[in-house]
């Protein structure tokens, strides 16, 4: 699958539903434009974001609208390869 095992965990957990992501095709204003602030950010702040997503939030927008599970729901391989794929994506 293009963007290997990460870009099925992007799909699987309707990532694309709330994020814009041009690699995923995705379109979703609920969250920031993934391809506008994740550029420059390290593989542990992406992974961060993605189970603690309230640590920092993007400018305009609220807390507590992304997901607080994710860290129980994905395993650490997921949250890795989904921060992999988001940082070679961006």
């Amino acid at each position: 699958m293009p963007g290997g095992p990460g870009a099925q965990v992007f799909a699987n957990n309707g990532c694309g539903g709330c994020h814009t992501l041009a690699a995923a095709r995705s379109g979703g204003v609920t969250g920031p434009n993934l391809d506008e602030v994740l550029p420059g950010q390290s593989a542990a702040m992406i992974e961060k974001s993605i189970v603690d997503p309230n640590a920092t939030i993007a400018k305009g927008f609220p807390a507590n609208v992304m997901p607080q599970n994710y860290g129980e729901t994905l395993t650490p391989k997921e949250v890795e390869d989904l921060a992999q794929y988001l940082i070679e994506s961006t």
